[in-house]
């Protein structure tokens, strides 16, 4: 999405409007200079990126990035598993902009009796094209103020061993080790 603001030569603003990625900033001044007959000139700025928390009607794109990092997982479990974690409150938030999923997360508040009030969370992913780009840290720092609002003393997180380069990330971004999760396979 794109906000556009329509100026004449004096710089004074005649019109702004928003528009689509694929619809042209150039056509829309071609638009504009016909309707006002004068010599425009067109500001363009991206906007609506938002952070937010994502609802039901949109586990098909949380699932296109999260299957990134979870492979394994089929649409019909991931669907399945929303639905069951909703007791604990698994809240989904998203990196958006338009209607592009940049950076998927999923989190719920816990309190136990070693982390006490905490902020878990279960998934941390951005699309593979937006990697490297900020967006992982801009979404812990979201996430972290939500923790605050939420009177959590921690954010807890765990990653498996072979994810070096999320370790790095994690401790860049002012988390530590601190333990070793153990599983034991029922199935």
């Amino acid at each position: 999405m794109f906000i556009i603001a329509i100026l004449n030569k004096s710089g004074i603003k005649l019109n702004i409007t928003k528009t689509s990625y694929k619809e042209r900033p150039l056509k829309i001044l071609k638009k504009y200079s016909y309707y006002y007959n004068q010599t425009l000139y067109v500001i363009t700025v991206k906007c609506c990126m938002q952070i937010r928390e994502l609802d039901l009607k949109e586990l098909e794109m949380a699932y296109g990035v999260l299957r990134q990092l979870r492979s394994e997982l089929s649409y019909k479990e991931f669907e399945d598993l929303i639905y069951d974690m909703r007791y604990m409150n698994y809240t989904m938030f998203g990196i958006v902009e338009g209607e592009e999923l940049i950076t998927y997360a999923g989190a719920s508040v816990q309190t136990n009796l070693y982390h006490k009030r905490h902020l878990y969370v279960f998934d941390l992913v951005s699309d593979d094209k937006y990697k490297s780009k900020g967006y992982g840290a801009m979404m812990l720092e979201f996430l972290s103020d939500y923790a605050r609002a939420s009177m959590c003393e921690n954010i807890v997180l765990s990653s498996s061993f072979a994810r070096v380069d999320a370790h790095r990330f994690y401790e860049k971004n002012g988390f530590e080790k601190k333990s070793y999760i153990f599983l034991k396979t029922l199935v």
